[in-house]
């Protein structure tokens, strides 16, 4: 792996940590959704500076979509893009994003054309037999629907919990050995195979954000090794422990 790209992995998790410390120390409700703009001000002042916060497009924000670093700019700016791909001790890595904003200053889970066209160029100059590792924030196969409660969002006007054009990606993955894709955006530790490729998410850091585990899932992480062509996982529980322990949240 480039410096490159190890420096903008390292910027993701120190991004997701130092996000997810900010809000904790504030006392501020981690759903994102939920924040204005004075929360933010109080967020950064409440953690001392030890902070790292995204422009979000929730319109009461307050950050005007003319701002230079809204949406996805200032983490193309100040990091590189949201997409890409690299190779590693023979195996070809597609990073995607899977987070498109909305007119209406909602997001939807979506590859979009830009970069499907990208993601089919770039399998083709991988090859057939180049083993191929997935890695998208929103699941692209997931069984998630099928077992937890109230997955259906009344009034939602867009597709959050799973890539909406999943069946286009998969397509373009036929052909390519495409060995495993890893996911999250649910918090579950989860495995589901369709047909050769393993859909693996991973679990979250802060559980059911924060407040226990999430649906029987402790804190904690994936760990994915690779041998040979072939990818093994296993679930290290972080053992951070809730003051607050909610059975949802």
């Amino acid at each position: 792996m480039k410096n490159s790209q190890r420096n903008s992995v390292l910027a993701i998790l120190l991004f997701i940590l130092a996000t997810k410390i900010c809000f904790s120390q504030a006392n501020l409700s981690p759903k994102w959704d939920e924040l204005t703009g004075p929360d933010f001000i109080q967020a950064v002042h409440q953690a001392q500076g030890v902070c790292v916060l995204p422009f979000g497009i929730i319109e009461k924000s307050g950050v005007p979509t003319s701002d230079p670093a809204y949406a996805k700019k200032m983490y193309e700016d100040r990091i590189g893009k949201t997409y890409y791909s690299f190779d590693h001790k023979g195996y070809h890595f597609v990073v995607l994003d899977s987070i498109q904003p909305t007119e209406d200053r909602l997001w939807e889970a979506r590859i979009d054309e830009k970069q499907m066209s990208w993601l089919a160029d770039d399998l083709k100059i991988a090859g057939p037999g180049t083993p191929v590792i997935g890695v998208v924030h929103v699941p692209l196969v997931t069984a998630f629907g099928t077992f937890a409660a109230n997955t259906t969002r009344p009034g939602n006007k867009y597709n959050t919990l799973t890539v909406a054009n999943s069946p286009q990606v998969l397509a373009a993955f036929e052909g390519h050995n495409v060995i495993a894709v890893l996911q999250g955006h649910t918090h579950v530790n989860e495995i589901v195979q369709y047909k050769n490729t393993k859909f693996i998410t991973g679990g979250a850091v802060c559980g059911n954000w924060w407040h226990g585990p999430r649906m029987g899932v402790p804190e904690g992480f994936t760990v994915a090794s690779l041998h040979e062509g072939k990818i093994t996982t296993r679930y290290e529980p972080s053992g951070f422990q809730s003051v607050d322990v909610r059975e949802k949240f």
